[in-house]
């Protein structure tokens, strides 16, 4: 398997920990005799850490899960502000496409993408295509010493501070690792979605653009 992303936490998926190799399984069984279908992700001392398909599952303390992000879903709404101040929200009708870019300064594949993502910027700003930059970093002031010596032509906002809406941000769109994009309409529609380095996958940012905007 080759890495193309940083994980972080684990969402109910077939990912495991980095350094933390996975347990094939097709039933576990409780003591109470209650029989799962998935996988082992990780036996600590006290805990065995199961993912269950998605699919199977009805409901999480008593409440349905939300859709999967992915083409065709309602994209979470959010408003925020962005380091600069500047208000940032999820659906807005200003703009014809924005791409949020889920990221880290500490993850190189996050950083590998940059200059593609800057150079979409610059091909497609004029026709109401935008980026915003979802940093997961908890060090923000390593954050700002990083886009300090290297500025970025797209607005960035942290999920750590005071707002619990900016916190739960890369939550509500059920990120598991970075970096992850999720491309969102005027209409709050998200229209492509991918987990992964856009460099390393070969993925042809600009020609997505394209025809998301009908050309």
């Amino acid at each position: 398997m080759i890495l193309n992303r940083c994980f972080v936490v684990i969402l109910m998926s077939s990912m495991a920990w980095v350094g933390t190799a996975s347990v094939s399984a097709e039933e576990i069984v409780l003591k109470e005799g209650t029989q799962l279908q998935g996988k082992v992700l990780r036996i600590t001392g006290d805990m065995v850490l199961v993912g269950v398909p998605r699919e199977d599952v009805a409901s999480i303390d008593g409440a349905a899960l939300p859709d999967a992000i992915k083409a065709g879903a309602i994209a979470p709404k959010f408003k925020v502000k962005d380091m600069a101040g500047e208000s940032i929200k999820i659906p807005d009708k200003k703009h014809a496409l924005t791409l949020l870019k889920f990221w880290a300064s500490w993850c190189p594949y996050c950083r590998g993408d940059i200059p593609m993502i800057s150079e979409a910027v610059n091909e497609f700003n004029s026709q109401g295509f935008r980026v915003v930059g979802v940093s997961i970093d908890q060090d923000v002031s390593a954050l700002k010493t990083f886009l300090e010596s290297q500025p970025l032509n797209y607005p960035v906002v942290t999920t750590v501070g005071e707002s619990e809406e900016q916190a739960l941000v890369a939550t509500q769109y059920q990120v598991e690792g970075v970096p992850a994009y999720a491309m969102v309409n005027a209409a709050g529609e998200i229209v492509w979605s991918v987990s992964g380095s856009l460099n390393a996958q070969g993925i042809d940012l600009a020609s997505i653009i394209k025809e998301q905007l009908g050309q």
